[in-house]
């Protein structure tokens, strides 16, 4: 802890966007679309050879679509669609072999400061919701979610991983979070 100022760098920090939403709501129909254009760049004398780079969440287009409709007074169903591109990582390019040492060691050479993106980010979700009662001292309902419906694998994130066995490198990609159904009970007192 002594010293900390020595172990930190301070640096700049760029982002700029725009972002645009439409709204359409006709009797029990409403509709949501939502787009956004941006870019985030930082710059650090001691990071990337002092050349700017793009923000690990520097996520150039995002957009998102929604739609609820009210088919009653006790049923609903919403339906929403995520898209946006892929957020800048660093990447291992190469690797090295160091024999020189007493343990001989693989080094790894990177990329530039979050020279690579992953692959864009898309989901679509829907719900059904049913009201069980609706009394002037209390609600409850009943909720059926489905998450990421058509099951797409979206990237959290790639790292570089070793094969015990072959000793090869290779990218491996994380995910979280695939189809996902929920049902889920709210009660509330007025």
């Amino acid at each position: 802890a002594a010293n900390w100022e020595s172990k930190i760098t301070t640096g700049y920090g760029d982002a700029s966007g725009v972002e645009l939403q439409l709204k359409y709501a006709y009797k029990k129909v409403q509709f949501k679309l939502n787009g956004t254009w941006s870019r985030s760049y930082r710059q650090f004398d001691d990071i990337n050879n002092g050349e700017p780079y793009p923000d690990r969440y520097d996520r150039r287009w995002s957009s998102s679509f929604t739609s609820q409709v009210d088919a009653g007074p006790r049923w609903s169903y919403g339906i929403s669609w995520l898209y946006g591109t892929g957020i800048a990582i660093t990447l291992a390019e190469s690797k090295f072999y160091n024999p020189g040492s007493f343990f001989p060691e693989i080094g790894i050479n990177y990329s530039e400061r979050n020279g690579f993106r992953l692959p864009p980010y898309h989901r679509l979700d829907m719900n059904v919701n049913y009201v069980l009662a609706d009394k002037p001292a209390f609600k409850h309902s009943l909720t059926l979610s489905l998450y990421n419906v058509y099951n797409r694998v979206n990237p959290f994130y790639i790292t570089l991983v070793q094969d015990p066995v072959s000793q090869e490198f290779e990218f491996r990609q994380f995910s979280l979070f695939r189809f996902f159904p929920s049902l889920s009970y709210k009660f509330t007192i007025r």
